[in-house]
């Protein structure tokens, strides 16, 4: 029976990460929105917090009144973050009000060419996830900078590599991480949507234990 409660809570907690809630805010309101994936908004991240309460627990510091609002959803990938801002028009409201947007998005578009456990990674599948995020990525910036006419300061993430270093899929998903990572690092993209870029993935290359307890505690 307890396996069973616990099971239906965390069934519970999943359908929970997947509905976006917005926290109601005011004109005076300093507004921080979260956007992406699994690295924003998992169950990890929800029962012990994760790197969007850091930032939100920062900004309290410096800002009064600052609300956060996370739509980040477990296992988007790209194509699923660019609906979510085409038809959810509450949370395009929220992001021409906000002040600060973070965006983790990509991971799922590589993590669909991970097979067995992710001990094989198919390099067709991956190549596919690329493409498909390159196409997305234009789309995604331009809804946030032109469509709903944002002009908050965009911080986004790169992807870092989950395998450790002796692993033979390290160097084959290094590969692929760093062909993502290069569409996120564009300078032409940086130019033209004016966002900063938090390179997670060279942080985490020397010291991932560390960094990654310190990304989910």
């Amino acid at each position: 029976q307890l396996f069973y409660i616990l099971f239906n809570l965390i069934f519970i907690i999943i359908i929970f990460n997947r509905r976006p809630i917005i926290r109601m805010y005011k004109e005076t309101d300093f507004l921080y929105t979260a956007l992406g994936d699994d690295i924003s908004k998992s169950l990890v991240a929800s029962l012990c917090g994760g790197f969007v309460n850091r930032v939100k627990r920062y900004l309290s510091k410096h800002n009064s009144n600052v609300i956060c609002n996370n739509f980040a959803t477990p296992t988007f990938t790209s194509s699923d973050l660019l609906s979510q801002l085409k038809n959810n028009s509450e949370i395009r409201q929220c992001l021409k009000k906000s002040k600060i947007i973070t965006i983790s998005i990509g991971g799922n578009n590589l993590c669909e060419g991970a097979f067995k456990n992710f001990t094989e990674i198919n390099g067709k599948v991956a190549k596919i996830g690329i493409l498909r995020f390159k196409e997305d990525w234009h789309e995604i910036l331009y809804f946030i900078r032109k469509y709903t006419q944002s002009n908050a300061s965009i911080y986004v993430m790169t992807f870092y590599n989950p395998y450790s270093t002796d692993d033979p899929n390290y160097s084959i998903a290094e590969y692929y991480i760093n062909s993502l990572n290069l569409i996120i690092k564009s300078d032409f993209w940086i130019k033209t949507y004016n966002y900063k870029v938090v390179d997670v993935h060279d942080s985490f290359k020397d010291n991932f234990r560390g960094n990654f307890l310190f990304l989910n505690t």
